[in-house]
């Protein structure tokens, strides 16, 4: 069934849903919010015949919203046997968006198991999941942001590129760049088709050539003078300590050396308007969680829920009830149905944010690769989290709960290409 018939199919069943509910209801708000919800299904049923693909997500989206409404409004009153169908009928619809010809929700990435050795000893970083941010069990003497929360007093990439955040510390903006924006330290590569890309300056030593577009799996760290080679481009290796100041220049050079397929332009187009004609909301949330960047909230939006405004920024379940999947439970305060911004406010404040101060671009994808878990890492592989579409990924993803598979291959967008992509608009990433 094509990606039209079915979500005729699903807003058709939502329809439905909504229609049975107003004939039960006496609450005038909620039946307000029916009302302009059936509307705004009739009008998108309307529009989903002629819709080619990319016009039908936008569509299914924009009919989310209008159901996030009424699970919004439902909270004044009673929504007892028909919140079941409701809740069915929108964890279709977000199963349509995450996993469909449009996008995907990527699994968690956990760390690999490992045996645990005889004698007690550290073993590394736990394995990650946006309820919580793990610390170490003794305090590093270092200022070392192990737990993804980096130390206000650590300076942020200088270079100039419009978009990225500075962070919000006492020690001001980084000299010569406007307003509160910092940026990736290394010189934007040129424009290169995507089998070649220019090579941004990096550490000496010698080049590992590896065959298709995706660098060798390292089973062991490498040295630090190693260099990978991914697409034809000389870049750091992929480093085995989950430790931002480690990694911070590795994500800063393959942050500059990415560049989006050229047959995935139109899929990076659509996921950038739509954190652009959301932006409101994200900045909102983003306020509410210590000025955390609207972007940050839109792109975890877009990685987690395909922009479904009626499922959890958790990990995209309906918020008609606590999610159901990794992380289970969320939120653990209040009563279902949720609102989208308090479930957002919730799984920001769970995963660290509300802590952050460092808002720079290599920051914020370290936070976001932690946000789906270091076990591409691990294994010494791009994560699809964050470089999916670019010429920094091809294949392998989690596709089940600690299940590898090094063929499959995501289809969507990247949290480093979704922030790219409004960088190279120039667009103001802050709250």
């Amino acid at each position: 069934m094509s990606f039209a018939n079915e979500a005729r199919g699903r807003l058709t069943e939502a329809r439905n849903v909504l229609i049975d509910r107003r004939h039960q209801t006496n609450d005038a708000t909620e039946r307000a919010a029916i009302d302009d919800a059936i509307r705004e299904l009739n009008e998108n049923l309307g529009f989903i015949n002629q819709a080619a693909l990319l016009d039908a997500a936008t569509i299914v989206v924009d009919a989310t919203k209008a159901l996030e409404a009424v699970v919004r409004s439902a909270r004044l009153s009673p929504f007892d046997f028909d919140i079941k169908g409701l809740e069915g009928t929108i964890e279709k619809i977000a199963g349509l968006l995450r996993n469909g010809e449009v996008g995907e929700h990527l699994e968690r990435a956990p760390e690999p198991v490992v045996a645990t050795p005889t004698v007690p000893g550290p073993t590394g970083a736990s394995p990650v999941s946006p309820g919580s941010i793990s610390t170490p069990a003794t305090p590093s003497p270092t200022p070392e942001a192990v737990g993804g929360v980096s130390p206000p007093n650590i300076a942020s990439p200088t270079g100039a590129v419009t978009g990225s955040i500075s962070p919000q510390t006492t020690a001001g903006p980084t000299p010569g760049i406007p307003g509160n924006v910092a940026a990736p330290t290394m010189t934007r590569p040129a424009v290169a088709p995507s089998s070649s890309v220019s090579t941004p300056p990096t550490s000496a030593g010698p080049t590992t050539v590896t065959s298709g577009n995706v660098a060798a799996p390292a089973t062991t760290p490498k040295p630090s003078s190693t260099v990978s080679t991914v697409s034809g481009t000389a870049l750091p290796p992929i480093g085995m300590r989950v430790n931002f100041i480690v990694l911070r220049s590795e994500l800063d050079a393959w942050f500059n050396a990415m560049i989006v397929r050229e047959e995935c332009k139109d899929k990076v187009q659509w996921n950038t308007k739509q954190l652009l004609e959301n932006q409101s909301r994200y900045r909102d949330v983003g306020r509410r969680v210590n000025h955390m960047p609207w972007a940050m909230v839109g792109v975890i939006h877009g990685m987690e829920c395909c922009f479904n405004f009626a499922g959890h920024l958790h990990n995209g379940d309906p918020l008609t009830n606590r999610t159901k999947h990794v992380p289970a439970g969320q939120p653990q305060a209040g009563t279902p149905p949720y609102s989208w911004e308090n479930s957002a406010i919730d799984a920001l404040t769970g995963a660290g944010f509300n802590s952050v101060t460092d808002w720079s671009v290599p920051h914020m994808l370290f936070l976001l690769e932690k946000y789906n878990g270091f076990g591409y890492r691990k294994m010494g592989k791009p994560t699809p989290y964050l470089w999916s579409l670019s010429n920094l990924h091809e294949k392998g993803k989690y596709v089940a709960d600690g299940h590898f598979d090094p063929e499959a291959v995501s289809k969507q967008c990247g949290a480093a290409v979704m922030l790219k992509a409004l960088i190279d608009r120039g667009t103001d990433l802050s709250s």
